[in-house]
């Protein structure tokens, strides 16, 4: 996976680059305001955040996060950081590469019941669930 995530960090760049962008370096992004409390975290990094769900860092990519807040996201960061650097684009790209979900329990009963359903596909976006946990009935 590691290996995989380097090839298309990699090629993204390249594109963007022989396309004449300017990759602005973390050193100018670290002068901003916008971000000025936020953590830098440098690739390669692999680590499953959720049971199922791996996040997958590219080698030499630096980024920064938040270490409080929902999922340690800056929602909405991106306009104000495109100002604070000038007006420039702000490439946010995640791959989503789903591997497994979680099957369905049509058939009821007191069994335990694990299915899981392979299906690996490139996904835009994908929604994180967390199931909820069921109340005990009183079986007396």
């Amino acid at each position: 996976m590691q290996e995989k995530t380097n090839l298309l960090y990699k090629n993204y760049i390249k594109k963007l680059e022989d396309g004449g962008y300017e990759i602005i370096t973390t050193e100018e992004v670290a002068k901003v305001d916008a971000i000025k409390d936020w953590d830098k975290t440098t690739g390669p990094n692999l680590i499953e955040n959720l049971t199922g769900i791996i996040t997958c860092v590219p080698e030499n990519y630096t980024f920064y996060h938040k270490k409080k807040g929902f999922f340690g996201l800056g929602w909405n960061i991106q306009p104000k950081l495109a100002k604070q650097l000038g007006n420039v684009i702000i490439a946010d790209v995640n791959l989503y590469v789903i591997f497994s979900e979680s099957g369905n329990d049509w058939m009821k009963g007191r069994a335990a019941k694990v299915k899981i359903k392979t299906n690996l596909r490139l996904a835009g976006e994908y929604a994180i669930t967390i199931p909820q946990k069921f109340k005990e009935k009183n079986l007396l």
